[in-house]
């Protein structure tokens, strides 16, 4: 099995791995306002996982998980995965 590299990203200048987050457990806060299955797909991107894989693991085709993440941007009033993944990690500090 190959090993995956893990994703980087930086937030208002510091550097994160997405792996280094704690996972969002059930009662996790997220955004209000978004269906089950868009709550799916945001866990899943917190975690570092890719369209690809988050396909894989809700069993539905990458398309779909694209057009829930720009429902989940509109709906939010944002513009990408790295603004999703601060909103998400700002609401988890802030409980």
């Amino acid at each position: 099995m190959k090993a995956r590299a893990t994703r980087r990203f930086s937030i208002d200048g510091e550097e994160y791995a997405a792996r280094s987050f704690p996972l969002l457990d059930e009662a996790s806060p997220l955004p209000e306002g978004l269906t089950e299955a868009e709550q799916a797909v945001v866990r899943l991107v917190v975690l570092g996982r890719s369209n690809e894989d988050i396909a894989g693991e809700r069993g539905t085709s990458v398309r779909t998980i694209a057009n829930q993440l720009q429902s989940i941007y509109r709906k939010l009033k944002i513009a990408s995965r790295l603004e999703l993944v601060k909103l998400v990690t700002e609401k988890r500090r802030d409980r």
